[in-house]
């Protein structure tokens, strides 16, 4: 009787201890990708963009947020800022030798030269009709496995509390 009336203590302490703290209950934080993909996918799309505007304010470099921007033009056709992007991140992708982005950079490469080569072929009207299929919730970013790559290498960041206030609470 002893040993079971110790351990309803024992779970009423620990669930006492979770209600008072309930971050420390949960899993660890989510990574940046599975945070920023999460946001994407339920159409949080222009926060995504804030959120990678804020990080190359304070690192130009940032290859996971310059493709998070590249997505993003591309999602929603803005030619001009494609072009511009398109030679940085080609520039930081053959810069980048880590163990499992450079396991994906081939694949990456071959993502800006065929965006490079179908540029010039994209009508206004093409954009225009692109355009509006950006905001589709539920469509998935096409730099996924190199954003995770990035990240298995430790050269993504992890969140902060104010990169995370950019996004609609739930």
């Amino acid at each position: 009787m002893k040993q079971i009336a110790q351990l309803i203590i024992l779970i009423s302490l620990t669930f006492s201890q979770l209600l008072a703290n309930p971050l420390q209950a949960s899993a660890d934080p989510p990574t940046f990708f599975s945070y920023v993909n999460q946001q994407w996918l339920e159409g949080n799309k222009k926060q995504v963009l804030q959120l990678a505007e804020v990080r190359l304010k304070s690192n130009p470099n940032d290859l996971a947020s310059l493709l998070i921007e590249l997505d993003y033009a591309v999602s929603f056709m803005e030619i001009k800022r494609i072009k511009d992007l398109l030679p940085v991140v080609r520039q930081l992708t053959l810069s980048t030798d880590t163990p499992n982005f450079s396991k994906e950079k081939k694949l990456l490469i071959a993502d800006l030269d065929a965006y490079e080569s179908l540029l010039p072929s994209i009508t206004e009207q093409m954009a225009q009709d692109e355009a509006r299929k950006g905001a589709i919730k539920g469509k998935p970013l096409s730099s996924e496995k190199f954003i995770v790559a990035l990240e298995q290498d430790g050269l993504v960041p992890a969140l902060t509390s104010s990169e995370t206030s950019i996004f609609p609470t739930r």
